[in-house]
Order: C-alpha cells, then structure tokens, then sequence
C-alpha cells in the first residue's frame, strides 16, 4: 500500500498534464495537492491553497467528498478571481499506509455563451473521462484500479479484470461513417454502464476498447458475468437506418494469480481477448501459454503484406457444375497461401488478418486481377469454361471508382461482363448505405453477376435484398452440412430455393459431399452445386486435368454421381 508521500509523488508527475481539475485533500479536509487545471479552475496558485481547508475553494461540498460519492454532482462556483466556472465533480477515496484521503476530479463544461470554447475539456490520453461515452479513460482507471488491488490484497479477495473489444467496429466506420461508429461505441458504453455493479469500474481505454473490472469474482463468477455481459451486448439495435447485431470478444485476467498490477492484469486480458476472437463462445480466461497480442500477428502481417507484393499468393479453382446434368457452370477462385517457412496458412487465419490490418481491399483486387487473368489465358488455350467468380469484402464496394476498376480488369484481358461472377457475403446487408448500393448498382450496369455468398447465417434481411442488384443466392455450406440428419436444415434449405425462384435468382448450394445431399438439393429446385463430391479446390494446372476427364452426364440426370470424376480426393 502507498504511503502519502508516495501517493502525491505518483499524482503530480500523472495528474499534472490532465485537462480535469484534480484536488488532494486528507481527513483533516487539509490541501495535499492541486495540479495545473485546478489552478486554473479556481483561479489560485498552488502554493497559496496547499496546506489550507479545502473549505477555501469548496465550502459546503467536502464533508461530501469524504464519503467517497460514486454519482458525479454537477458544480456552479465563483472563483478566486470571481469568474463564474461550471462542472462536473467525481470523488474517489484512497487508502494509504497513514490515512485516507480523498482525491476529487472536476471536470469543466462550457459556460453559456462561450463561442470559442473556453472551459471545454479537450479529452487527450492523459485525461479522467473519456469524451464520446463520459466513461472514466485511462488515467482514472489507473487511480481506481490500483486501489481495488490493494484493498483485494489487504482483505485477501479476488476481483477480474474484462477486456472488451468490437468485432467488425471498422467495418462500421468505413460503411456508415464515423457518427454511426460514435453512435455504436456510446450504445456499448451505456450498455455497460448499465450492467455494472456497485463496486465495479467500467473504463473506455481506447477507440473500441473498453475495461471493465469487478471486484470480489473468482474464475466461476467471472463467467457467468461475462457471458450474461456478452449477451447484453450483442443485442440487436437500430444504426444507420438498419438493425445490427453488435459482435464483442471478451478477455479475462483474474488478480492475483494473473498478475499484481493494473497494466499486467489489462495487458493479459488483452491477451485472451485476442484469442476469444477465434473461439465461436466469444470470451477467454488469460493463460500463460497464451501469446500476446501482436507478438504472432506482427510478423504474419508483415508477411502477408510482401506476399501480396511479391505474388506469393495463389488461387485455387473449384467447380461448380448444373445439377440437371453435371455440366460446367463456371469455377470459383479461391485464395491459398503457402509460405515457405510457416507452411501452408489457412484463408481462415490470413482473411481475418488481411480485414484487421487493412489489406482485405487489396487482397480483393488482387484476387480479380489474377482470376481474370487465368480465365483469359484458358481461353486462349480454347478451354470452354463459362465463368469464373470471385469473392470480394464488402469494404470493397465502398471505393466510389470499384466499378471502373472491374470494367478495365475486363478489358485488360480481353473478357466481357458476363464472364465475371463477383462474390459478396451475406455481412454487406449490413452496409446497404446509398453509397455501397450505388457502387453495388455501377458494378450490375456494366453486366457483371453479382453473387450473394453464404447466404442464412445471421444477417439476412428480406427488407434489404430486395434492394441489391444480385443475380445469386448461395445457401451457406452449415445448411447442406446438417441436410440429411436435420429437418430444420431441409426446411430452411427449400425456403432458400422457393425464394431464389420467386425472385429470378440462381440457387446455389456449397459444401456438398455426399449423394444424398446432391439429390435432396436438387429435388429441392437447386440448379448449381460444388462441393469436394465433384472436386476440391485445385491449382489451375490440377483443374485443367479435372476438366479433361470424361463425366458421365445421363448418371448426373439420373441423380447419380459417377465415382470416377466426382471423387472427393480430386
């Protein structure tokens, strides 16, 4: 525990640079300490007030302060120099070796009629609240903090630190534009505060990041809190015209067995967190075999940038053939890569990264150049391959020039609209803003399909489909998975295929395996499929001799599949 000396040592050098107004005083209600704000909120020098009753500069309001309020007051004051100041005061007791004192922020707020902003506090990274969402920021959640450690250490208690991060945040941002973005981080903040606990301390540490500490929760306890958190925060609400389904990933470190200090306890719960981000439950306890944020990341993002510049990247083709007879409907590019030190990555590991560092656009159009690049040159080679398609971030389409992107891809090899399929997951419902669906529109007028990817996994909204210029509907593999042993899949998967037909789209289904799958999906009205029950992904070379081999198209009508050309090894 800290001594008092200690204590003013630690605040001046922390406190001093801080917009907020912050005052020391001990149980003797004497002045122990004011920094640089505070002796422009009272209008006094320091040395005249230290070592005087607080009365001086707070009459009536210390004896409050002394009870450590946890709900601010606002404060309407004349100062030493007569001026009129208005804010928000805080107070936060602290214990230390000798007695406890008290240490009371106020936070200014503008004076009516102030045009240029006088007394407004501009919130830096030193300062006690944040801005946006008026939550404590860094510097209080240090004070706080350190003093739950000390007193869990003095009673022997436990407490858990929460690292809360959003999912998809910049997507948001970049789609609907930073006051939705804002909008978003102080429904989060409000959710937040709503659920906290007396006790508990709630902070916002950066952009979409926020702590939450709890004290007196062992591991079991922490959990529970954490998944009920969760799922408050995960509640759908309205955003930008639209209703969106919020995503956050949890992390916890536990005092004391995770660490003994405010910045060890957020750092190692910024560590789970990161893992919680690949878990399908969302929320992670700190371990040690855990790697810190950054540390595993940094060098694979650093290799995925020279990939890309390097071409050391690959696409790999699967078929996608009619269900009526097994012909060639066109072919998906999909990307791989293989490194030469690490192996080969999954998609699964480097999209995500490519989406979180900034690459996910590049890798878009890499991924168009070098499909139509190979389409072209098997048309040269007098291959009869319909189509190829292409998957594509919806962060794409929010470039206003996307459409003249593809149009000069076309022309530089020599294609036509029509043999381009522009895959988009099923997320960019989620960013149907005037200006995606006018990048969406530009890309239908110049006779591109656009294909609607994964379609059924959670972010459908018949109010939006309709609205987008698509020409494909591809039911999400997780359906075709379960279809032979669920009826809620078989449902759901002929509703798909009712609505594609109702409104003129092509039904596609992915992932199928089994012959029983193939023939449920096409009794259901299904006209394309792929899956490894025709072929796995494959290396353009590896393609051209899968397209080589002869395919029996009667078995196909027949709803049989012939093992020599559909085997899923090949």
């Amino acid at each position: 525990m800290w001594g008092i000396r200690e204590l003013l040592g630690i605040c001046s050098g922390a406190l001093e640079q801080a917009n907020d107004a912050v005052m020391i005083i001990n149980q003797s209600n004497r002045i122990l300490l004011l920094n640089r704000s505070a002796e422009t909120f009272w209008g006094c020098q320091r040395d005249e007030v230290v070592g005087q009753s607080a009365n001086l500069l707070l009459p009536e309001l210390t004896s409050r302060c002394h009870s450590d309020f946890n709900n601010s007051m606002r404060l309407d004051i004349r100062n030493r120099s007569g001026e009129r100041r208005q804010g928000i005061i805080t107070a936060l007791q602290v214990e230390t070796e000798q007695e406890r004192v008290v240490v009371i922020f106020i936070r200014s707020v503008p004076q009516e009629g102030d045009s240029n902003g006088a007394g407004t506090v501009r919130i830096e990274q030193m300062s006690l609240y944040d801005g946006l969402t008026g939550l404590p920021g860094r510097g209080l959640l240090q004070l706080k903090a350190e003093q739950a450690i000390a007193e869990a250490q003095r009673d022997g208690s436990c407490l858990a630190v929460v690292f809360v991060d959003l999912d998809r945040f910049k997507w948001v941002s970049d789609s609907f534009g930073f006051p939705a973005g804002d909008a978003l981080l102080q429904l989060i903040a409000q959710r937040l505060q709503a659920y906290r606990q007396p006790g508990d301390l709630v902070a916002r540490l950066f952009c979409d990041e926020f702590v939450l500490l709890l004290r007196g929760c062992d591991r079991a306890q922490a959990l529970e809190r954490a998944s009920c958190l969760r799922a408050l925060l995960q509640a759908s609400c309205p955003l930008a015209g639209i209703t969106y389904k919020p995503s956050v990933s949890l992390g916890i470190s536990l005092f004391p067995e995770d660490g003994s200090s405010v910045d060890e306890l957020i750092q190692n719960a910024d560590t789970a967190m990161g893992r919680a981000k690949s878990l399908p439950e969302g929320i992670c306890f700190f371990s040690h075999e855990l790697t810190p944020p950054g540390v595993e990341q940094l060098p694979l993002e650093s290799a995925l940038r020279s990939a890309l510049e390097q071409g050391q990247l690959q696409l790999y083709y699967q078929p996608q053939v009619l269900l009526e007879d097994g012909s060639l409907y066109g072919v998906e590019a999909l990307a791989r890569w293989h490194h030469e030190e690490l192996g080969d990555i999954s998609p699964g590991r480097f999209v995500p990264l490519a989406e979180q560092c900034g690459l996910i656009d590049e890798l878009g159009r890499w991924s168009l150049s070098e499909g139509c690049r190979q389409l072209a040159a098997w048309r040269r080679e007098g291959l009869d391959i319909p189509s190829v398609s292409i998957n594509l971030s919806p962060s794409n389409f929010n470039d206003p020039g996307f459409a003249q992107v593809v149009a000069h891809t076309l022309e530089a090899n020599g294609l036509f609209p029509g043999d381009l399929t522009l895959e988009i997951t099923e997320s960019v419902l989620m960013y149907t803003s005037p200006h995606t669906l006018k990048v969406l529109q530009d890309v239908h007028e110049l006779g591109v399909r656009l294909s609607l990817d994964d379609f059924g996994t959670g972010f459908s909204s018949l109010s939006h489909l309709h609205r987008l210029p698509i020409q494909e509907i591809k039911l999400d593999r997780s359906f075709v998975h379960d279809l032979e042993q669920d009826a809620t899949s078989r449902t759901l998967s002929k509703a798909v295929a009712g609505l594609s037909e109702s409104l003129n789209l092509t039904a596609v289904a992915e992932g199928i395996e089994t012959q029983g799958q193939y023939q449920a999906l096409k009794r259901m009205g299904y006209r394309v499929a792929q899956g490894f029950l025709f072929s796995r992904p494959l290396p353009a070379m590896e393609f051209v001799r899968w397209l080589a081999q002869p395919r029996s198209r009667e078995v196909f009508s027949e709803g049989r599949v012939a093992a020599d050309c559909c085997s899923p090894e090949r």
